[in-house]
């Protein structure tokens, strides 16, 4: 699980209850219950997924369940531990020609580096390969895009739709003052009124927002990672000596990262 998407939820939704229990204890011993409304909740998330079915395709909708587990799994791409691996396969083919890369292809797990080296062993022509991989990168960032911005289209709608729910109660509250209800019955009656509100704001900030925040953080990191796998390929079909290669590599990562690597190949 990803860490900092479950935490940070956690404790995001927790302060808010725990604050709003807080708030209202000594007004009300029933604690949090006045901010149950289930009428709201659906107004909320209801009309929320409808809106965002709508302005999506069917089978992108479907795919939200999938889509939001992404964002709680722990996903990690090893940028760092990538460059020693290339510098191998650059001092491999160097020696013994490129098709010696084939027993690396057989145990790559990567898919993206396996196919890349698959076509170099081939003897695909470079600018053949590099547009295969770049296509690659761009298709997946703009499914990764649609996800993200699914999200973000929901952490739009939900506020609103808190709005619409918190004028649906204002004219319930009216209306009962307008047949002669008693003062504090219409009093309680807008203040479940603005709960509407509360769901849509709330939802949007702690929940859909947030999770198309951390896709679009995921996604960064998969093409960054991509791409110097990428450079890495096409390096080794240039045939660059494995110093070069890593240099190349290197501008990826960070300078901590660069730091460990040299410190590494120092003990070495």
């Amino acid at each position: 699980m990803n860490k900092s998407t479950v935490f940070g939820l956690i404790l995001a939704v927790g302060s808010l209850i725990v604050s709003g229990a807080m708030e209202l204890n000594h007004l009300n011993p029933e604690g949090i219950s006045p901010f149950l409304k289930p009428s709201a909740l659906i107004m909320i998330f209801g009309a929320t997924a409808g809106a965002t079915m709508c302005t999506v395709s069917w089978e992108l909708f479907m795919k939200l369940p999938t889509i939001t587990r992404i964002a709680f799994k722990e996903v990690h791409f090893d940028s760092k531990g990538i460059v020693p691996t290339f510098v191998s396969f650059s001092e491999k083919a160097r020696k013994e020609g490129l098709l010696a890369l084939e027993e690396d292809i057989e145990q790559t797990t990567d898919l993206f580096l396996k196919k890349g080296l698959q076509l170099v062993v081939d003897g695909v022509d470079p600018e053949v390969v590099r547009g295969v991989l770049e296509s690659e990168i761009d298709n997946t960032k703009a499914r990764h895009k649609e996800g993200a911005d699914m999200f973000t289209a929901m952490g739009g709608f939900a506020p609103t739709m808190g709005i619409v729910g918190t004028v649906l109660g204002l004219i319930a509250a009216l209306t009962m003052a307008g047949q002669g209800a008693e003062s504090n019955k219409v009093v309680g009656a807008i203040a479940t009124a603005f709960i509407a509100t509360f769901y849509g704001i709330g939802g949007a900030n702690l929940v859909f927002l947030p999770i198309g925040g951390k896709l679009t953080q995921l996604d960064h990191h998969e093409a960054q990672y991509r791409e110097l796998v990428s450079y890495g390929i096409l390096s080794i079909m240039s045939g660059d000596n494995p110093r070069i290669v890593q240099e190349k590599l290197s501008v990826f990562l960070s300078e901590g990262d660069r730091v460990d690597l040299e410190k590494k190949e120092e003990g070495e």
